[in-house]
């Protein structure tokens, strides 16, 4: 298998750019319903990037944005069987990036 697509490596370089925001705290969860990815490790991911963002009021709105691309992106990558092996590997290495940039959250 080859390396992470383009939406995979996306969301790792996301998550590994403190630069984004400051980041004030998150909780944790996965998505259900219509706007799961369907990898828990992904939908974990979107689920603490989105409340950390929530939390930070109009100064989370940029990263908001983001998170929603990346999610709209590895739900479309989630149906490429091609691709679905190697994103719970992804995801889990861009949660631990935002560990690393977004020091204030909870993961």
């Amino acid at each position: 298998m080859g390396p992470p697509g383009p939406h995979l490596v996306h969301a790792q370089v996301h998550a590994g750019t403190p630069s984004t925001l400051s980041i004030a705290s998150a909780g944790c969860g996965g998505k259900k319903g219509s706007d799961a990815i369907g990898i828990p490790e992904c939908d974990d991911y979107v689920a603490k990037i989105t409340t950390c963002a929530s939390k930070l009021g109009s100064m989370g709105d940029g990263l908001k944005k983001q998170t929603k691309m990346i999610a709209d992106d590895w739900r479309k990558d989630a149906k490429d069987p091609a691709m679905k092996p190697e994103m719970a590997k992804a995801c889990t290495q861009a949660t631990e990036a935002a560990k690393k940039a977004y020091t204030d959250c909870t993961f």
